[in-house]
Order: structure tokens, then sequence, then C-alpha cells
């Protein structure tokens, strides 16, 4: 569920819209907010500031792909005035274990759709059948690690690691969590996790008497979901917020079925408390579900509208929940200044010997310059934008590159240390390929093959060429041209390869030809070939001129004889 709030510039690129009632430009929730922290169980901005997101949740993306482009997303940021979307990929029911490569990708194209647009984006592993997420928690520990990797250091990124856990305890849960929070940590630190609670996200409660702790807990969120046709229970959230810190990812005007009309008096009465209209006047931000044109009492767009990327023809739900998103508007105040460093990436590699290049970005504020430092080692400092510094020729080794920015008004600021390894270039693995004989040579027994082979290395040498057949080798040559003469072969098909090995150790296999041998039978018959032939073997008939030195051609049939299976042959 989102909630959000009105805006007018809400593209990542500077766009003015004018209201009637103002003429002012608000940043965007990105760009005022930041890096999001959690403080004493209540959502803030990077400068510590008490926030409310709201926005909208998707439904499952493997059955409404079409509603989720870059224009949908600018629509929702624009026009609805959302602050965070949620990505609802489903692990079952025809999603991520059916395709994991395509939503992988899906997911990555509405992080960055969002950031564009100055919204968060909520990645959620959306369990909900078979409902105890550590059936999966192998493909959930893969997925985390590949979307943590992908973004890491990102700030409009939070992560959903279980939707809606059912049929299982908050222990059980809890041990799940414990394995994948890690993971995620590893890349990304300081991001928002959000942990489903049990009941279909239903009992955050359960967590009271055993939350996670440590760096687990660290910026954690617990989940909390309700359907306004369903769930009356404001007094219970109002107690649980008072020791639990809470993010209602997903919420209905609906009953929890996704249908039986719509419930508005009770859906007000949730976003009153989720704005702040609770005992301790905590924030709660939210979610609504869901942004997709379903037929059904949910939905937030008429049947068709995605087709026709008609992002603001709204069902009855959608007109209630998008006036909510806008009214009242965002007051998150004014941009948190930032400093970044842009590239290299954290946690990448570069080679040794190579010119690195550190570029960083000062937002929200002006600077003098813009100094750079690996670890607390100063290596310069630019006075001008685009601010960067080049490394040149770097060693090996492990740097952690930060930015200071001092600014005109006095004062600093420091980007977040990224991370880079100086290694040496990949071994590029050598190349070999056999030149002779070529695939499907015949020969006649008992024959002489020579291969021939050509091999080569662009970054080492090649010590050796080994020449086999089929897994037995032959022997091998030490130096170019590189060739094995393998005598006296008797009758038979046989499959040769080459193999080159690198002064460093690694081994490149050729393609393998075949080469076949033919014991050619009686020499003084008309036409000497071998005495039988095998299903699919190719075999070498000649016509002996000795006997038959005027003819001209070779015919060829098959028949069949009892017990035989005949080829024959005659010459004309």
């Amino acid at each position: 569920m989102k909630n959000s709030i009105l805006r007018f510039c809400r593209a990542f690129w500077l766009s003015i819209v004018f209201y009637p009632s103002s003429f002012g430009q608000s940043p965007t929730p990105l760009a005022a907010n930041g890096r999001l922290q959690v403080i004493n169980r209540q959502l803030c901005s990077e400068a510590g500031t008490p926030i409310q997101l709201r926005g909208m949740s998707s439904h499952g993306l493997q059955w409404f792909d079409q509603c989720y482009n870059a224009s949908a997303l600018q629509t929702l940021a624009m026009d609805w005035g959302a602050d965070v979307f949620r990505a609802a990929m489903y692990v079952d029911e025809g999603g991520y274990l059916n395709n994991k490569v395509g939503l992988r990708t899906k997911v990555n194209q509405l992080v960055d759709w969002s950031a564009q647009n100055g919204m968060y984006c909520i990645i959620d592993w959306h369990i909900l059948n078979p409902g105890d997420p550590n059936i999966h928690t192998a493909d959930a520990i893969e997925f985390f690690q590949l979307m943590a990797q992908q973004h890491a250091g990102k700030k409009n990124v939070i992560y959903e690691i279980c939707n809606e856990p059912n049929g299982v305890s908050w222990s059980s849960v809890k041990g799940y969590a414990e394995q994948i929070i890690p993971v995620i940590r590893q890349y990304d630190p300081e991001a928002i996790v959000l942990v489903g609670t049990p009941s279909w996200s239903g009992a955050p409660g359960d967590v009271r008497s055993n939350p996670l702790t440590g760096t687990n807990a660290y910026n954690t969120m617990y989940t909390f979901h309700f359907y306004a046709g369903s769930h009356y229970s404001q007094s219970y959230i109002d107690d649980v917020i008072k020791t639990v810190p809470l993010f209602v990812s997903e919420w209905g005007t609906s009953n929890y079925s996704g249908n039986g009309g719509n419930y508005y008096t009770n859906a007000q009465n949730w976003v009153s408390l989720m704005a702040g209209n609770n005992t301790l006047g905590i924030k709660v931000s939210w979610c609504n579900w869901s942004f997709c044109d379903k037929d059904e009492s949910s939905a937030a767009l008429n049947p068709g509208a995605c087709g026709s990327n008609n992002w603001n023809n709204t069902s009855t739900s959608g007109t209630w929940v998008k006036d909510h998103l806008l009214n009242p508007a965002d007051n998150f105040g004014p941009p948190t200044p930032f400093v970044s460093i842009t590239s290299p990436a954290n946690n990448s590699t570069v080679t040794i010997g190579s010119n690195l290049t550190v570029n960083a970005n000062v937002g929200n504020t002006t600077a003098t310059t813009v100094e750079f430092y690996n670890g607390t080692t100063k290596l310069g400092e630019d006075a001008t934008s685009p601010y960067s510094w080049t490394i040149n020729a770097i060693q090996a080794g492990t740097y952690s590159f930060t930015a200071k920015a001092i600014l005109s008004a006095g004062g600093t600021l420091t980007s977040s240390a990224v991370q880079v390894t100086a290694a040496p270039a990949p071994n590029q693995p050598p190349t070999i390929s056999i030149t002779s004989p070529t695939n499907t040579t015949t020969l006649t027994a008992p024959a002489t093959i020579t291969v021939s082979a050509n091999a080569a290395d662009s970054d080492g040498s090649i010590v050796k060429v080994e020449f086999y057949n089929g897994s037995t080798k032959l022997g091998e040559d030490l130096s170019s041209p590189y060739t094995f003469d393998w005598a006296n072969v008797a009758a038979g098909a046989y499959t040769i390869t080459a193999k080159a090995i690198y002064n460093q150790n690694a081994v490149t296999t050729s393609g393998a030809i075949t080469v076949y041998v033919n014991n050619l039978g009686n020499p003084t018959a008309d036409i000497i070939g071998p005495d039988c032939v095998s299903a699919n073997e190719t075999k070498l008939f000649e016509l002996n001129v000795a006997n038959l030195p005027n003819a001209s051609s070779f015919a060829w049939w098959c028949g069949f004889y009892p017990k035989y299976d005949s080829c024959f042959g005659t010459a004309l």
C-alpha cells in the first residue's frame, strides 16, 4: 500500500507542475529524505526527521507486467504523488521460481524507474503460498544476494524479505529472517529491511516477546497488513507500535479477498491512525493494494487501463486512494544535502596498472571544493563540478574511497565509503583448434593420422599441446607448430581433440573431429572395401583399377537377406 504526498516537482529531471493554490516547487521524496533510517521505532529521513511514506503496491508482476513500465511509475510520482512503489514479486504461483532471470530484470527496472522519479522502491519477496518462508530459503538467499549486490548503496531501495507468512509461528519467521538479513547487510548495510509477521502479517504483536536483536534489528521494521472490510483492530495496532517499528506494506479498501465492496469509513480510520493519530503520534508508512487493472474491488485502475497506458483511469477505490495520496501534501521539509561517490561502484574490481577516476556528486547544497580520500589519506581535491579525482596506474590493494564536500555555507559533508579492489586482470584462457585432418576424414588401415593444431594465448605462453583420442592421451608437442603422428591406427572411428596448456595452468580443449579408418578387405576383388558396414558408419570403398581398368562409376544399394542386412556395389 502506498501513501504519498502532493508535490509540484516529482520528476528526476527538473520539471515544474503548477497547481492552482501555489506556485512553489518541492523536492521529490528521495531528494528530500535521502537514505532512510529507523530511530526509536519511527521511520526517519537521513537528517533524522520522522516521516511517513505513502504509495502503491503492484499486484503480481508475473500476471500484470503490462501495468508496470516507465510511464506508469512516472505517472504515480507526478500525478498521484506517490512516495514509494512496492514491487510485489510472487515466489510461487507462476512467479520467481518459474522465471528467475526475467523477474529479476523486471525488479531491477522498477528500482531504477522509481529512483528516476524520486520514489523509494520496496523489493518484495511475495510469500503467500505456501506461507512458510523457510520452504524457499535457498532461493531467497540467492535472490537477495543478487539484489543487494545490484543495488548496494542506492538510497531508494527497501527490502521486504517475506510478504505474508502464514501457518507458521513468529519464531519460525524469525529464524528465516536471521538467515536473510545478513545476506543483505553484507552488501547493503544501511538499507531498511521489512520482515513479515504471522497470520498474513496480521499479528505484529507476536514480535514483542522475541524481537530480532543485534545487527539483525538495525534499520529493521515489521510489517502489518489490513483490509478495511475485514480488520477493525486499530486499538491493537495503537498498542503494538509502542514497542514495535511498523511499516504497513499492504492494505486495501476492500475485504481481505480483494473484493466485497469498499469500506471507506474504516479505511479512513486506518489512514488517520497511520498519519500519526495514535497514542505516541508515530507516523506509519504504507502502500495500498494494488496498482493494477484487475476486475476486483481493491484494484486501483479500471479493467483495460494498463493495455492503453491510461494510468489515471482509476476505479472507485483508486480514486479514493489517489486523493489520499495527494491530500494532505507531503511536508518533508527542505531536501537533505548530500555528497556521494557516483563511480566506481561499491565492491567493484579494477585492473592493476589502470587509471581509476573517482567521481562525486553534491546535491541540495553548494560546495566550494570536494576532497577525495582513501581511508584517512587525502588523495586530492577538485573545486569544479563535476567533481573527480584520477589515480594513475593504480597499485594492487583494497581501497576505501570517500568524498568530503566543503560547503559554501560552512561545514562539511562526507559520503558513504566505496570499496574498490585493484587486482590482476583475469586470466584469459588460451585458444586452440585442430587444423588437420578435417572432420570426417577417411583413411585406410593401417593408417598414420597426423594431427596438427593452432594454439595461442593473449596474456601468456603455451606450455604444450596434448592430443587425445576420446579420453586417451596420444601424445604431446612442446613447441609450435603443434603436431603429432599417430601411427599404425587400426580400423575404427576415432574422436580426436587437442588441449592447450597455458603457463598459469589454464587449459582449453579444442572442438572434436572424427576420423574414420577402414579395413579394405580382399585386395584382389573387383571392388575393394570392408567386409561389413554397421548402421550409421562411414566406410571407404574403391574400384580395383587392376581388375576394372575401364570402369567409370560405382553404384551402391542395400538389400535384406535372412539374418543379415546386406549392402552391395557394382562397377559400371
